[in-house]
């Protein structure tokens, strides 16, 4: 586990995606894409979730190594001397 939730001895992963053409988008109404996904990514933070990285990701590099833990990443960049 990542240690988002100390003390509890399980996690739930749920995997949701959201398909299909927005309302807003149907009515004729402006829709940002980027706008609502950097909400998502968000909210998925403040939630301590994980983003699945196999559709559209705008996290920052802070941001993605907030979501995800870098340890052992980044101790074995450091043992082959390719740190940043």
């Amino acid at each position: 586990c990542h240690g988002h939730h100390p003390g509890r001895p399980w996690q739930m992963y749920v995997d949701l995606g959201a398909y299909g053409v927005p309302q807003d988008v149907r009515d004729k109404k402006p829709w940002d894409f980027r706008k609502a996904l950097l909400k998502v990514e968000e909210w998925t933070r403040q939630q301590q979730g994980f983003q699945c990285i196999y559709a559209d990701v705008l996290l920052t590099r802070s941001e993605y190594r907030e979501m995800f833990d870098h340890s052992l990443y980044d101790e074995v960049r450091e043992k082959l001397g390719a740190a940043d």
